[in-house]
């Protein structure tokens, strides 16, 4: 049996977003899904930042993976490499 649906939008509204989402194309999805990530990604620092206001920008990237991806993620090794900046996603 599924789970139900936890939300917060009224059914009326619920149905357009869908039909509005069905309406794209994969790659217009594809980005949605990206920019979505990117804003929580985001967010995510900002509090980080808030929460612990001495920690380096390494510190905050670990923080930010810790937080996305659990205990298990290889941060060391990645925190040197990746960055949890801000970027902008663009449509061609």
């Amino acid at each position: 049996m599924q789970e139900p649906r936890l939300t917060d939008t009224h059914p009326v509204i619920q149905r357009k977003l869908d039909e509005l989402l069905a309406a794209k194309t994969h790659e217009e999805r594809v980005l949605i899904g990206i920019s979505m990530f990117q804003a929580s990604k985001f967010m995510i620092m900002e509090r980080l930042k808030r929460e612990n206001p001495n920690a380096d920008r390494t510190e905050l990237q670990r923080l930010v993976l810790e937080e996305l991806y659990g205990a298990f993620y290889p941060f060391p090794h990645y925190c040197s490499r990746l960055s949890v900046q801000e970027t902008r996603v663009t449509s061609h």
